[in-house]
């Protein structure tokens, strides 16, 4: 029995990001491909960054050979091209603005997750390497900003 190509692509639809638990790796736009033959799976991941891949990879796995119809699963990593938010879908960008996390920027300068302004990066490291701290002096709000070059 073949494997289902709709079936494998929701399982990776509950799988999270190492980076941020509520959203998938699906919706971050990680993966690049899926194929399935006969009782086999490749998944091609376009991973953003390297921490936490052994995991993910782990992961996807487990749950992929879930399905009764797959004996083997296999994950490869791309880094060509490399990740880059176009990637990422309306709802992740959505879900990170909603936490205060600033996703866009003009000219290099972050827009306010809160009120769409151009904010004033603060040089300052936010919770991670690939973070940095902003501030909004329209809406005097204090919030991070991925900078997706220090992701790759």
């Amino acid at each position: 029995m073949n494997v289902q190509l709709d079936q494998v692509r929701n399982i990776l639809q509950t799988i999270p990001t190492p980076e941020f638990a509520n959203i998938s790796i699906v919706e971050m736009g990680f993966v690049a491909e899926v194929t399935c033959l006969d009782s086999k799976v490749i998944v091609s991941i376009n991973p953003s960054h390297l921490e936490d891949l052994s995991e993910l990879c782990e992961e996807i796995v487990t749950r992929i050979l879930h399905l009764e119809e797959v004996h083997e699963v296999r994950v490869l990593f791309s880094y060509n091209p490399p990740w880059s938010w176009n990637r990422a879908s309306r709802e992740a960008k959505k879900k990170l603005r909603s936490w205060g996390i600033s996703v866009d920027q003009v000219d290099g300068k972050p827009i306010c997750p809160y009120c769409e302004q151009v904010g004033k990066p603060q040089d300052q490291v936010g919770t991670t390497a690939y973070r940095e701290l902003a501030y909004c002096p329209r809406c005097r709000q204090s919030y991070e900003f991925l900078i997706c070059d220090k992701l790759i």
